[in-house]
Order: C-alpha cells, then structure tokens, then sequence
C-alpha cells in the first residue's frame, strides 16, 4: 500500500505504479545495491566499515528504501539500541546513512523513507531517536537540537611533563577485549554493547589502552590529530572510560605520542563529576559546550517516563507519585495538583526534558511547586551516540 507522499511523487514523476516499491525493509540480495547508493552519497567514509552497526546484512530490514525500476533511490537506516542512565534501561533508534539520489531529490522520497523509519520504532517500543546531521528534514519532523553537552580544552602546557610511573599507554589490540570491556560496564551513562559490538567499535577509530604496571585500566578514543587556524595540533577525545584520575594523569603520554599542543574532550557528560574534579586539579575547567551536535526526537514520552521512572522517584521521591503527564491534540503536559505545564510540540518537549544545545534555546518550567519539581529532574542526563554513532 502507497501512503499520501508516495502517491503525490508517482504523479509528479509520471512513473508508473507498479514501478516505485516501499518504503520498506532492504532485502538481503538487495544490500549490496543498497551499500552503493548510500556510498555514492557519503563518498568521505567507507560505510560497511565506519558505521557497521547499521550497514551490515543483517541489519537490512533496519534500512528503509524506495526503489525504482528495482534500483533502490531513497534511504533511511538506523540502529536500534538500548543504552543505561544512570541504572535506568531506556530503548533508542539511531538514525543514520539518509540520502537519495540526485536524480530523485526534493520529491519526497527522503522524508517518505524517514516516517517509515519512525514507524518501525514507535512500533517495536522505541523512545530516543537520535539523528546523524542536522537537515531541514529533521527538523520538519520535529528533531531538536537537544542534549546539553560539556567540553574542556587541556593545553600541553598545564600537564606534566611525563605521566607518573607506572603508568603507561598502549594501542588497543584484540586480547584487551575483555578486560576493556569489563571497565566499560562500570560506567554510569552508556549504550548496551555485546562482546561483539564491542569488539567491533574498539576497532573504529584509535582507541589508547591506560596500563597500570600490566592492569589495562581505563581508555581512551580519539580522532585524527587536526590543524587549528593558529597552526596548532589538537585531538579530539570522544569517548574514556575508566577512573578518571587515572585518564588525566596519563594525558602527557598521550600529547608526547601523538605530538599535539592541545586535547578537546568533548563531550563530556554534566554528570561526569570525577572528571570535572580531575581535571580541575591541574587548572582545566569543564564548560557547557554550545555546538551543535546532532538532534534527537523523543518518539514516545509516556514510555520514556516510564523506562526513566527510577531516576525521577529517586529524585523526586513522594512528588513523583503526584506528578502527572500526558501526551494530548500533539501536546505533551505535566502537571501537579492544579497547575499544569504544557509544550507545544515534540521539539519542545526534547528541548525542555534534554536540555538545548544552545542555551538560548532553554524552555523555562513555571514558577510554583510544578516548576520546583520540573527543575530537579530536567533536563535530564542523555546518552550521546558517540562511538555508537550511525
């Protein structure tokens, strides 16, 4: 069956029916033809390897397509995942790898292929959505640039200048595995990964192994070194995991190996004390970080309440209890006793329960016993796709 955008298309194309499929799922003999349109696209990285989570054959009915003639022309993939919150297990679908070719541009396709995508994950349970890019057509389907973010920018200059004995790093290497993982699973935020998933995004990227004496014991991922204006060599670090004492005092180590003038971290999560307090020891401060990175649409708010329900109660105590919200005529409200809270629509409600990305763009709870408990618990901690990207 067509839906209404793919009917208005077929009649501006003049193609006959019978000749445009989808959207839906990729079929196995249908990826590799699949890869290659999504490759001609995103020339700059090797898809089946950079984002493997999502470009792999097993992962086919996960990539929505529109064919044409049998030749696949639009598409939308993702990656569903589950992720912690600070011991809450909340349900997500990565959105990546949009594209459609150049010859079937501005015609609806694209967005045809996204709102199939967004079915799937309101059927299968989903709650988060975030998305790779910040495109007209996300934010037509009310993506938010949500998420509050932090960064710090360490200079050679306010580390040491070697790290602490018995300290060490090493590249990653494959019989780490376990025992990184092991420390990965310590960590407060973070996505659920298999051994094999694990496996797999240890691969991608540089990832530096921290020794203590023989004891792998934390680690860092990192980009390539990059060129400021200034004429400078910084590296971005995206993802550490371990003590993070232990991170910190290894920096030097890192700035002699890879020969830089300055580390970003970024991003950091505002919950991250440890690293806050590390990093404050050797002068660095930890800012929120205003770029944008990314958007995200919260697909089903009573389901996320839900699945976030130890958070709040934790936070909130008996007030949770009294606290009432409800998603009605496309609103969604809270609201305590007689007071009431509404937003408007879905970019709304990400940007108040996540937080902006840019602080201007901060919806401010009201005043009285709703808006005291509204501001404990939001915005509230969110998982950053990072090296779970797509």
């Amino acid at each position: 069956m067509k839906n209404s955008i793919i009917r208005n298309t077929e009649e501006m194309m003049n193609i006959p029916e019978n000749n445009i499929e989808g959207p839906r799922g990729t079929r196995v003999e249908e990826y590799e033809k699949t890869l290659a349109l999504g490759q001609s696209i995103f020339q700059r990285a090797n898809l089946a390897r950079d984002y493997a989570l999502e470009w792999n054959p097993q992962n086919c009915n996960n990539l929505r397509i529109i064919l044409i003639n049998g030749e696949p022309i639009a598409h939308v993939g993702f990656s569903q995942r589950e992720a912690f919150i600070l011991g809450n297990r909340v349900t997500l679908g990565l959105i990546g790898g949009v594209c459609c070719h150049p010859d079937y541009r501005n015609r609806g396709f694209a967005s045809a292929c996204f709102q199939d995508a967004m079915a799937q994950l309101v059927r299968r349970g989903v709650t988060l959505m975030p998305v790779s890019g910040r495109r007209t057509l996300y934010f037509r389907h009310n993506c938010a640039c949500a998420g509050v973010q932090y960064q710090a920018t360490i200079s050679q200059d306010k580390l040491p200048a070697n790290a602490p004995e018995g300290l060490s790093l090493r590249p990653y290497s494959k019989e780490m595995l376990e025992s990184l993982l092991r420390i990965y699973q310590r960590e407060p935020i973070r996505y659920i990964r298999t051994k094999e998933v694990f496996a797999m995004l240890m691969e991608r990227g540089a990832t530096e192994v921290i020794f203590l004496g023989d004891r792998p014991v934390a680690y860092l991922k990192s980009r390539g070194v990059e060129q400021s204006d200034d004429g400078s060599r910084r590296l971005s670090l995206y993802e550490l995991t371990g003590p993070r004492n232990l991170i910190v005092a290894a920096l030097p180590a890192l700035v002699q190996q890879k020969n830089v003038d300055k580390l970003i971290f970024y991003p950091l999560y505002g919950t991250d004390d440890d690293i806050r307090i590390a990093l404050e020891k050797i002068g660095v401060t930890v800012e929120r970080s205003e770029g944008l990175a990314g958007t995200v649409r919260i697909i089903n708010f009573p389901l996320l309440m839900e699945q976030m329900s130890h958070y709040f109660r934790e936070q909130l105590g008996n007030d949770f209890e009294r606290l009432i919200y409800y998603e009605q005529d496309g609103k969604f409200v809270f609201g305590l006793d007689r007071q009431r809270f509404e937003l408007i629509d879905r970019t709304a409600l990400a940007l108040f329960m996540l937080g902006p990305q840019q602080s201007k763009d901060a919806i401010e709870p009201p005043d009285g016993p709703l808006g005291d408990v509204l501001r404990t618990v939001f915005p509230m901690p969110y998982v950053f796709p990072g090296n779970d990207g797509v």
